[in-house]
């Protein structure tokens, strides 16, 4: 019984570990980029960001991303995300700084979530977005 309870077990973490690469390799390769909110910080971000932005990943992250979003538009995001429910999403079209000395126009989905590990937990919120082609490429940074 217990060498049959090992074998289930060790199936089942080989199909979590094939699922969790799949979602991996599909987050790093899509065009958008993908990323997670935590208390307002930047936690993970994709390596798609580097199509639109000359720094790393890595600078993303810990930052806030309302320091991204142009500043007229701020307040009305913070009050959007503030409103979202768990398991609610929302669009929005807004200005981002993506590259240095410009803004560009993005679609953002946005869905916020309870944090599997800890319930608890402050709520991540997913979001992914892409360039809004049908906008002017970007405005000067002020």
């Amino acid at each position: 019984l217990v060498v049959w309870l090992r074998r289930r077990e060790l199936k089942l973490f080989c199909a979590f570990l094939r699922e969790h690469k799949a979602y991996a390799l599909l987050a790093q390769n899509a065009s958008d980029v993908v990323l997670a909110l935590q208390r307002g910080r930047i936690t993970w971000v994709s390596a798609s960001v580097s199509r639109y932005s000359a720094s790393p990943p890595q600078h993303w992250l810990q930052q806030r991303a309302l320091a991204f979003v142009h500043p007229d538009q701020r307040h009305s995001v913070l009050v959007a995300l503030a409103g979202l429910g768990l398991d609610e999403s929302i669009s929005l079209r807004l200005q981002v700084a993506l590259a240095a000395g410009r803004y560009d126009w993005i679609q953002l989905q946005a869905r916020c979530l309870a944090p599997e590990a800890d319930p608890a937990a402050a709520p991540i919120i997913t979001a992914s977005f892409h360039l809004n082609p049908q906008d002017a490429a970007g405005l000067p940074v002020a």
